[in-house]
């Protein structure tokens, strides 16, 4: 993930985005002055984990999030912001996986798509 033109951002909002590299289809997620590298499963299992976190009272202003040794802490509306950003970054990951399964049915169809408009 070193060339910055192979780079796709898959969603973005204002403190960050999920970004793709075309080269070796690795995903990184930038939120603030945070940047995790995930898979697509990651992704998907860090957008649930976030989805079931709630803080332990009202009063809570933060939400730690422990990463290995690193000590994470994000507000409710920076947590939901980052909900936002994974679930349209899955969603951009799943409308291009469909997109590459039909353009690949499409090519093995055996008769043109002036002759399906033919009637």
């Amino acid at each position: 993930m070193n060339d910055a033109s192979s780079l796709q951002i898959l969603a973005r909002s204002s403190h960050g985005c999920v970004q793709r590299c075309g080269c070796c289809e690795k995903l990184c997620l930038q939120f603030q002055r945070v940047m995790l590298p995930l898979t697509p499963a990651r992704l998907q299992e860090l957008r649930q984990f976030l989805q079931t976190t709630h803080p332990s009272s009202e009063d809570q202003a933060m939400i730690q999030l422990r990463f290995s040794e690193v000590l994470l802490m994000f507000s409710r509306e920076e947590i939901a912001e980052m909900i936002t950003l994974l679930t349209e970054a899955e969603l951009e990951l799943a409308r291009a996986h469909l997109q590459r399964s039909f353009d690949a049915s499409s090519a093995e169809l055996p008769f043109s798509d002036a002759e399906v408009l033919d009637f």
